[in-house]
């Protein structure tokens, strides 16, 4: 049954467009040819080979053109411009001629071997359409059948099951007006095929003539597949346009339940980890989706949806949903679905980038999917029916959340994953900072004083007091020193008595200044290595909020300033820090052009690294720094509020993981850096729901590509409407003939001579 199975790879009919059959008073003579147009070996080709065997042919021209080509070992029909010439072993016969026929003497007995792969009896033309050469086939019907059941149906399966494919296949032909491709647009036609051909002509020949109509005396519309995996399908479910038929319905199929497929479909396509993603040119060429036989399938959707002018120019990052409703036909297929992927292209003019040069992320989604457009996105080889079970879907890595009931609780678990025992004994730092709940500045001007002293944990406090479960943590880290940032109005006499009480405390110094600006300075002061400085705003933390990681991780001192006017304090440590690389961040509004002039006269190198918002500017500074970190870990938190990014920022210098800032969906720039972290084992949001919403996390964990997999797995082959061929031969197996075996299939019509 497995051979079965992959022979029908590629005779399955898939109809994307029909009409149903009706008999309009043509009847089929002894005589009836076929028209079948060759497109599945032969189309957009150039020039075409041709071996003549057994009769002479006449091309129409002259005897003595005839003579030469059936005389030569190789004929060629070669495209000139609009128009064909033709070749007699290397001499040209026929120059520019509309067409050129080759007609047998005897039906019966001429073949014409086309590129040495097929060989066709009957007339064969040839004319120019499109820039290549299209080649006809003018076949005597009989002869057509007995180039179609083979080509849809094993030959070796039982002769009842073959004479049921010969009656579909030539009331099918009949229905097309006797019209048709030689592919599964129509039915698949191989020409003459000499394997068992004596069996072929047999069951041919048995029903010469016979078709399947309905009681009014019309042709059947004898659609089949190859399996329908135990249910048979009504016409109108799957294609909506037309009225249900009485002979095409829905009904259980006992006699074809076996065959059954799986698919997986990873989630990440391609690992742009590693990647310098602003030179894009330097690795495309290179790269390929995982998938490689559903991949070409969804760049072909894409550009059916207007997203690409060439599939060819699209290459898929990452398949972020895909699935159908539990909604069913009366066949049990599904009806609908719903797919997102992520991509990357170019066109005529390069690669489509964002505004810092990295290459796009772009996303495109369908939540409205027929089952049957579904199928052709993900490519109807590949998944093989409608006849679906759910879908599966594992993950590569694991996302959870850090998080308390309220910001200081948050803190305080970050404290937990930082030292879940506690200070070590031999920890060189037993160092904790507190600062205020409700300020920024403080806290932001911490992250890389923290991450110095040993990855000092930073816990939240509120003005007027400390709260039990704060001072408890403080107690169980076995803290020696804490260092208070702020005055006594961000954080009060009372908090600090309350600091100096806790047993293994030997020291609270506080860290003040008049002013954010100067309290900035002072905890700056205290780093002993300042690689680079980062400015930032001292009225928002917005923009300051993303470098907040990457200013511990890389030891960036964060220096504060007015938006308007330069402030001294931020003057001075750059004037100190002159040599040191300088990054200001955010926009004009941020800090203004004025302000960014003065400060960039105090240092020898300055850049603006600002976005069209607070996220994207963040996004660009991780992606300026991301070599700084480590892809085994990400932190997720929310760009609306400041504390628990800030007292993370420990816990991300630690592990030398970034800190990703977002809110409901992630933007572009963002979307490009997190494709680095898809094989990441940890990824941790900062917060509860309330913080950072179970969408954002769900919308970002796509992006980063956790979605390890998909996997469904189903019954049938095709569309499952009218014959299944399995089936067919199953009941040919259990002694059933191939009239009644029609009658199962097409239910209330009969056999007749067409």
């Amino acid at each position: 049954m497995k051979k079965v199975a992959i022979y029908f790879l590629i005779v399955v009919l898939v109809f994307t467009s029909f009409s149903f059959m009706d008999d309009n008073g043509t009847h089929a003579s002894s005589n009836q040819e076929v028209t079948v147009e060759l497109i599945g070996d032969f189309s957009n080709q150039s020039r075409l080979t041709l071996k003549l065997e057994g009769s002479d042919y006449k091309s129409g021209v002259s005897s003595s053109v005839d003579n030469k080509i059936n005389d030569a070992e190789i004929v060629e029909v070669v495209r000139n411009g609009s128009k064909l010439d033709v070749f007699a072993d290397s001499d040209k016969v026929i120059s520019e001629t509309q067409k050129f026929v080759l007609k047998p003497d005897k039906t019966d007995d001429g073949l014409v071997s086309v590129n040495n792969t097929k060989k066709y009896r009957g007339t064969l033309e040839f004319t120019q359409s499109s820039g290549h050469v299209k080649a006809t086939n003018i076949v005597p019907l009989e002869e057509y059948i007995m180039g179609v059941v083979p080509a849809e149906m094993p030959t070796y399966w039982h002769e009842e099951a073959l004479k049921v494919q010969a009656v579909a296949a030539r009331t099918f032909v009949a229905g097309r007006d006797f019209s048709v491709v030689d592919t599964t647009s129509d039915q698949v036609y191989n020409g003459y095929v000499s394997t068992n051909r004596s069996k072929v002509e047999g069951v041919v020949n048995a029903t010469a003539g016979e078709v399947v109509k309905q009681d009014n005396g019309r042709l059947a519309s004898t659609f089949y597949s190859a399996s329908n995996g135990g249910h048979t399908e009504q016409n109108s479910n799957l294609w909506t346009g037309g009225s249900p038929i009485s002979y095409l319905p829905a009904q259980k199929d006992p006699y074809d339940q076996d065959y059954s497929w799986d698919l997986k479909i990873h989630g990440q396509q391609i690992d742009l980890s590693g990647r310098d993603l602003t030179r894009p040119g330097d690795w495309w060429s290179s790269v390929s989706e995982e998938d490689s036989k559903v991949a070409p399938n969804l760049r072909n959707w894409l550009v059916g949806e207007g997203q690409a002018s060439r599939a060819s120019d699209v290459k898929i990052i990452a398949v972020d949903r895909l699935g159908f409703s539990s909604e069913r036909t009366s066949g049990q297929r599904i009806k609908d679905g719903f797919l997102e992927v992520r991509y990357i292209k170019r066109d005529g003019s390069g690669y489509e980038t964002n505004s810092d040069g990295s290459i796009r992320i772009l996303t495109h989604s369908s939540d409205t999917l027929t089952g049957g457009g579904l199928r052709l996105a993900i490519g109807n080889g590949m998944m093989r029916s409608l006849l679906v079970n759910d879908v599966n879907t594992s993950s590569a890595g694991s996302v959870n959340r850090i998080e308390g009931r309220t910001r200081i609780d948050t803190a305080i678990q970050v404290a937990n994953q930082l030292y879940p025992g506690g200070f070590p004994a031999d920890h060189d730092e037993k160092t904790v900072f507190v600062t205020t709940s409700h300020e920024f500045a403080d806290a932001l001007s911490a992250a890389p004083l923290a991450a110095e002293l040993d990855h000092a944990p930073i816990l939240l406090s509120g003005a007027s007091s400390l709260s039990n479960s704060v001072r408890d943590e403080i107690d169980r880290l076995g803290a020696e020193k804490v260092i208070m940032l702020g005055g006594t109005v961000a954080l009060s006499d009372q908090v600090e008595s309350s600091l100096q009480s806790i047993s293994s405390v030997n020291e609270v110094e506080r860290i003040q200044g008049a002013n954010r600006y100067e309290t900035n300075r002072k905890i700056n002061e205290k780093l002993t290595d300042v690689n680079g400085t980062f400015i930032a705003s001292g009225q928002n933390f917005a923009d300051a909020l993303g470098a907040a990681s990457v200013a511990a991780v890389e030891g960036y001192a964060m220096v504060l300033t007015h938006p308007d006017s330069a402030s001294a304090t931020a003057v001075d440590f750059l004037d100190d820090h002159s040599e040191k690389d300088s990054y200001i961040l955010g926009g004009p509004v941020a800090i203004g052009e004025s302000t960014g002039n003065t400060l960039a006269n105090h240092v020898s190198h300055v850049e603006r690294i600002a976005g069209d918002n607070r996220y994207d500017t963040a996004a660009q500074v991780l992606n300026k720094f991301q070599s700084s970190f480590d892809t085994d870990r990400i932190f997720l938190t929310t760009g609306q509020d400041f504390p628990d990014a800030l007292a993370a920022s420990s816990l991300a210098s630690k592990y030398q993981a970034p800190m990703a800032i977002g809110f409901r969906n992630v933007n572009d720039t963002m979307a490009s850096f997190l494709t680095r972290y898809s094989n990441a084992n940890h990824v941790q949001v900062l917060g509860g729901p309330v913080a950072f919403s179970d969408e954002a996390v769900d919308n970002f964990a796509r992006s980063i590509g956790l979605n390890e997999s998909y996997q469904m797995s189903g019954k049938g082959f095709g569309h499952g409407i009218g014959m299944s061929q399995h089936g067919a031969n199953n009941r040919a197996n259990a002694d059933q003939g191939y009239e009644d075996i029609l009658g199962f299939y097409y239910p209330g019509t009969s056999i007749e001579q067409h």
